[in-house]
């Protein structure tokens, strides 16, 4: 069973889960076929899925400058 736990416009964390074993991949969606991050760990992924975001919404020195 694959079930999305968080996502944004660009990456998403899914949890796939196949006979009992889970696993974690964090993911861009333009490219859900290369996965950032494969784990058993859902703080792991959920940690790297906010640092992503983190990177993605924070604003550069050169737009803080406009």
């Amino acid at each position: 069973m694959k079930e999305v736990i968080r996502e944004n416009e660009k990456h998403y964390v899914m949890k796939h889960t196949l006979d009992g074993v889970v696993t974690y991949y964090v993911a861009e969606k333009e490219n859900s076929m290369e996965y950032l991050l494969c784990t058993h760990n859902e703080d792991e992924a959920t940690s790297l899925y906010d640092s992503i975001c983190l990177l993605y919404t924070s604003p550069s020195p050169r737009d803080k400058r406009q």
